[in-house]
């Protein structure tokens, strides 16, 4: 698939406030619903949402039948954003880090506890794109790589769980109840499920096929009634990613099962379906509604009830799909299932040679991967290839002949698995260092900048000035004294020492002049001494 149809497919995807259709059912329908979704604008690019579960969505739904529970509603509010920050930062990740999503339009006709109509089901969009966010943050988690396969890792209040399915997949399932009362005598519980299972990372052969599983229940009290609700929603994504890492067929389905418990303790049950079994890619994001099948209907639910839980319930599931499809996709595409192994050298010599070895691995098994690598060079001098195919090859990087000269290599991998992208930069010379070490008076602290002809290591008592030739040393000057030393007056030369990867990790200093005694006449003075250089993004006297 070109760049330019790939663009037209996610913008068609944007579009979309219904994402299903299909063939023609063989169970009953539900006739004349409207299934709506959050609205959003396809020319946008992908902006910040907190987490959202959708438990105040179905808040809302009990709120219309039991109006004294609504000053609740903040405080449950509260807790369902600290509990997205609590899951974030038990799996290592950000607590502040945002669901990237499209974004959405607001506006139109209030609806139930002052809700805008374009706002319906925004809650499960939210969830449907935290979820695959938290799988791909959840595959580069240490602990979780540890886990051999069936294993589980639970956090201490059982909320959150991840289990290893098999080399590359996790199921992760978070939980949450609330209880909350106010002073008039309002009360609220709230049970909250979700679970994402299948392969989410798919095999060599590019199958995937995920689940996304919630529970919603609240039951309040107010006032002298009572009443609750009871949902769960199941969306599926079943197909098979192409070379590059887009879906080339993709299966779709939605299904929600609502109870709701009115005030005279009496409830009714629907539960519905929608999917799409066409393969083409224009029919995965068309805004034409699929058929509504009518799986469950209890004694007791009329017509109106029927269209309206499956227009709430349908609705709520197609959205989180919705914001499940661009999270996965974004996890696909962006480095979630699969990563670049590549390591160069930060400092080369001008004009030198450098072979960078380069391999595609699963991110949580780290099995070689099949896949079509890009290499892009910004700055000189030159690269040996601008494609590859891993697994385990080569480029070569010809640096130039200046000193102080940095570039740039962009790695662009695609494959069935998912792709990812890697950037290498290389310099001639002079990249960032602290430095500590030296001995005596001469011991201290100094920096190295990228592209510095001179710099000094500053010690309590004596001071060591480097100049730079070439990239592997130079010469050198030291000077200073004490009381209980006397002074020196030396000069010689230094030599940088570097690993096996040629990276620079020391000074060796070779010092030679005069020692001006306190006691008696100046005398010849030589020593050696070391210091170790680590790396640092930037110079305190930049």
């Amino acid at each position: 698939m070109s760049s330019r149809t790939r663009s037209r497919a996610l913008a068609l995807l944007a579009a979309c406030a219904t994402v299903l259709c299909g063939c023609a059912p063989t169970v009953p329908t539900v006739e004349g619903v409207v299934i709506r979704t959050p609205v959003v604008d396809p020319h946008a690019p992908p902006v910040d949402h907190p987490y959202g579960s959708g438990m105040l969505d179905v808040f809302d739904d009990v709120a219309q039948f039991v109006p004294g529970i609504a000053g609740l509603r903040s405080e449950l509010a509260a807790d369902d954003a600290a509990f997205g920050e609590r899951v974030l930062a038990e799996v290592d990740a950000d607590p502040d880090t945002p669901v990237a999503l499209p974004s959405t339009v607001t506006g139109g006709p209030k609806r139930g506890a002052a809700r805008a109509a374009d706002e319906v089901a925004m809650g499960s969009f939210l969830l449907g794109g935290f979820a695959g966010m938290l799988v791909s943050m959840v595959n580069g988690s240490e602990h979780v790589q540890k886990l051999g396969v069936g294993q589980s890792q639970i956090n201490d209040d059982k909320s959150l769980s991840m289990t290893r399915t098999d080399a590359n997949n996790l199921d992760v399932e978070m939980s949450q109840k609330t209880e909350k009362s106010s002073g008039s005598g309002a009360r609220v519980k709230t049970d909250f499920r979700v679970k994402i299972e299948g392969t989410i990372c798919p095999g060599a052969d590019g199958d995937f096929d995920i689940r996304l599983r919630v529970h919603h229940q609240v039951d309040g009290s107010a006032d002298g009634s009572s009443g609750g609700a009871l949902e769960e929603l199941i969306t599926s994504m079943k197909g098979r990613l192409g070379e590059n890492a887009f879906p080339e067929q993709m299966h779709l389905s939605t299904s929600h099962r609502s109870t709701e418990t009115r005030t005279d303790g009496s409830s009714i049950t629907v539960s519905t379906r929608q999917q799409n079994d066409s393969t083409e890619l224009a029919s995965w994001f068309s805004t034409a509604q699929a058929p509504v099948e009518l799986i469950e209907r209890s004694k007791g639910a009329s017509d109106a009830d029927v269209k309206r839980l499956t227009e709430r319930g349908q609705g709520r599931a197609a959205a989180m799909l919705f914001g499940q499809i661009f999270s996965i996709m974004a996890m696909w595409s962006s480095g979630g299932c699969v990563k670049i192994d590549a390591q160069a050298p930060a400092v080369v010599k001008p004009s030198s040679t450098t072979d960078i070895p380069v391999n595609v691995v699963t991110k949580l098994g780290g099995e070689d991967v099949s896949a079509k690598v890009s290499l892009t060079l910004t700055g000189k001098e030159s690269i040996s290839t601008q494609v590859m195919r891993t697994p385990r090859v080569s480029f070569s990087y010809a640096a130039p002949q200046e000193i102080g000269h940095t570039a740039t290599i962009a790695l662009k991998a695609e494959s069935r698995r998912g792709a990812a992208s890697l950037e290498l930069k290389i310099s001639t010379g002079g990249a960032h260092f602290a430095i500590t070490g030296g001995s005596g008076i001469f011991a201290g602290t100094g920096e190295w900048c990228e592209g510095a002809g001179a710099f000094s290591v500053v010690g309590a008592g004596g001071t060591t000035f480097f100049e730079l030739f070439g990239v592997d040393g130079g010469n050198l000057r030291a000077a200073g004294g004490d009381a209980a030393s006397g002074g020196y007056d030396l000069t010689g030369t230094w030599t940088v020492q570097t690993d096996d990867k040629d990276q620079p990790t020391g000074i060796y200093a070779q010092y030679s002049g005069t020692h001006y005694s306190l006691t008696a006449q100046p005398s010849p003075y030589s020593t050696s001494m070391s210091f170790t250089l680590t790396p640092k993004e930037t110079c305190d006297a930049a």
